[in-house]
């Protein structure tokens, strides 16, 4: 998983809204767009549903131990024990 990224909707100009998927920033770098909307979406939520779906390829996948851990808690698979 990429750590540190941010998802952001933009209206560019009235009407056409455009999501962004940017990266951490870097030693005062500034932060760079990993990926963008391929074009505009009519609305803030249309965008945005569509750069939910974009960001997701840069999650890891969530294994059904750690989905049912609950807050704070953690899963007692082998994978979480070496996680420390």
């Amino acid at each position: 998983m990429r750590k540190g990224i941010e998802l952001v909707v933009d209206e560019a100009a009235p009407g056409h809204f455009y999501w962004l998927i940017l990266d951490r920033e870097y030693f005062g770098q500034p932060r760079r767009a990993i990926d963008r909307a391929p074009g505009p979406y009519p609305t803030h939520r249309q965008a945005m549903e569509a750069g939910v779906g974009a960001i997701r390829q840069y999650m890891e996948p969530v294994t059904a131990a750690r989905a049912l851990a609950g807050p704070g808690e953690r899963s007692n698979t082998p994978a979480a024990r070496l996680e420390g």
